[in-house]
């Protein structure tokens, strides 16, 4: 790129034109370097001082609303900041210990049942499918619900409440409204935590929990669902693809969700395992319930792990894949998920309050 921006700009000394000016000026405009990227290049951040200072310079400011602009600062700063920290500097203390193959397993006999099944549902359109899914799985005594309706729809919250009590599911079906979801943030992964945690407070002492969109339905009765996760009791469905993943830092407002990184990848914490996949999953009791204790905790390696992807675009297809990979689930996990999705139809959409393209089914 230097390369290429010197020939122009000699072109434009020798025989000037407006569009050899124009082009010249773009790519130095291009190739300046901003407060983030210099940092990942030196690994020497500038003061909190300073940046903040800077910061209104390099960030596009205009498109989010005015109660944002402090916020954001504060966080791209301490993005900076990062660069230099003990969390991009030390190994990540993973606890995973690989299953020893070299042992006989340990075969003993157990008396059949069932799984039960702790559903959290992702909602934001269409409160007539919700309704259906949770009327077709419900099993009593067998099945509690979590429901998220996106906060940009209050009416659906209100249905969908009303509708819980006038059936007399309000023991079973906790409906709530907390995050904006928007394609390429942290709300989604937020929202799917959220319904776990409230999950696993129901008096409904369930075996695993499965993630679903309003816009799912079942391809086989609970029965035989229950079945097959009661003979893999303890492994977790996580689909992973190990290996390199974008490390573009966002940020959401609001409803909009935007690149900060101007084009470079943010640095991995050192011995961590990356990974992404679908978001849908179904995992056991037991990692449910270790994420919802440790996710705020940044000294454990789920809350490490946590705090590093949602500071980048599209956590809630990488969380997940990350904790399996580096806690002590990783010898418990199928790369394997119970959700059928139509891949021919799926294309990349973008939304108008987003700046990430997302694969969804057409």
């Amino acid at each position: 790129l230097p390369v290429l921006i010197t020939r122009l700009c000699m072109q434009c000394r020798s025989k000037p034109s407006f569009a050899l000016l124009v082009a010249c000026l773009l790519l130095a405009r291009v190739n300046e370097g901003t407060l983030l990227t210099d940092a990942i290049a030196s690994g020497k951040p500038p003061s909190l001082k300073r940046c903040l200072q800077e910061a209104v310079r390099e960030l596009n400011l205009r498109v989010l609303p005015q109660e944002c602009h402090e916020d954001i600062k504060q966080f791209y700063c301490q993005r900076i900041q990062d660069v230099a920290s003990k969390r991009y500097s030390e190994p990540l203390q993973s606890d995973c210990q690989p299953e020893d193959t070299t042992r006989d397993p340990d075969f003993k006999p157990q008396t059949y049942a069932p799984a039960k099944l702790g559903f959290v549902i992702l909602s934001h359109r269409f409160p007539n499918n919700v309704k259906r899914l949770v009327s077709r799985l419900f099993e009593p005594g067998s099945t509690a619900f979590a429901v998220h309706v996106d906060v940009k729809n209050p009416g659906m919250y209100h249905e969908l409440s009303q509708w819980t009590e006038a059936e007399g599911l309000e023991r079973e079906v906790n409906v709530f409204s907390v995050f904006n979801v928007v394609r390429g943030g942290p709300a989604m992964l937020q929202a799917e935590i959220r319904g776990m945690t409230l999950l696993l407070d129901s008096s409904i002492v369930w075996d695993f929990s499965i993630l679903l969109s309003e816009q799912d339905y079942p391809l086989r009765a609970n029965s035989v669902i229950s079945e097959y996760l009661w003979v893999h009791s303890g492994t977790s469905f996580v689909s992973v693809d190990e290996g390199e993943c974008e490390r573009d830092v966002s940020y959401q407002c609001g409803e909009r969700v935007v690149s900060l990184s101007g084009g470079s990848q943010y640095p991995k914490i050192p011995g961590m395992r990356y990974g992404s996949g679908s978001q849908w999953f179904a995992i056991s009791r037991e990692l449910a319930a270790a994420v919802a204790k440790n996710v705020n905790v940044s000294s454990t390696s789920i809350g490490a792990i946590y705090r590093d992807l949602t500071a980048v675009k599209q956590p809630d297809e990488s969380f997940f894949q990350a904790v399996v990979l580096n806690t002590r689930f990783c010898s418990r996990y199928s790369d394997y998920t119970l959700h059928w999705t139509d891949k021919d139809s799926m294309r990349e959409v973008r939304s108008s309050t987003s700046e990430y393209n997302i694969l969804s089914p057409g």
